[in-house]
């Protein structure tokens, strides 16, 4: 059953590769485009070749370690603003990171509805949660931890979900639930 309120975040279908032939992202936030996109263009019999390319998850490896060195953390909410948020910082350890960086590239691999369905299952969970907590917007858990917590913008940028494509997801479970 397709739910008409799901919309697909941007995968940068249209944009030029550069010379090392990587897809160039607009938020240049998360890997996730790049390896829906690439894993979208190979060819089915590449498909095997191309999951078990260890480029990909030691790049989110790479990313979760810069996420892990920043002073805050990055904002897709508010990406002009300056952003208070330390919930990454410095809050990795090696195992985490591998634990991390496969679950990661696990949901880069869903599809647009199995993502979204997702998501909002994420959001609805962090609404129990949020109630729970004294601190209401440490609110979702790491995947693949069993308590971290962390706030939404932490999980969008490690999703490469945007402002547009989470505020639309919320819409549609509040819609759903009326």
């Amino acid at each position: 059953m397709q739910n008409a309120g799901l919309q697909e975040p941007a995968i940068c279908d249209n944009l030029v590769l550069d010379e090392g032939d990587v897809v160039p992202c607009k938020m240049g936030q998360s890997l996730l485009t790049e390896i829906k996109h690439r894993r979208r263009k190979s060819k089915k019999k590449d498909q095997e070749t191309f999951l078990s390319d260890p480029r990909w998850k030691d790049e989110i490896h790479s990313f979760l370690e810069e996420l892990n060195q920043r002073p805050s953390c990055m904002d897709p909410f508010n990406p002009h603003g300056p952003s208070h948020c330390t919930c990454l910082s410095g809050m990795f350890t090696e195992e985490m990171k591998t634990c991390v960086a496969d679950e990661v590239f696990e949901f880069s691999l869903l599809d647009c509805q199995s993502t979204q369905l997702l998501v909002q299952s994420w959001i609805r969970h962090a609404d129990v949660v949020s109630t729970t907590q004294r601190d209401r917007h440490l609110m979702h858990i790491l995947p693949d931890t069993n308590d971290q917590l962390v706030r939404r913008a932490a999980v969008a940028t490690q999703i490469g979900f945007g402002k547009k494509v989470w505020c639309g997801l919320v819409s549609t479970l509040c819609d759903a639930l009326r």
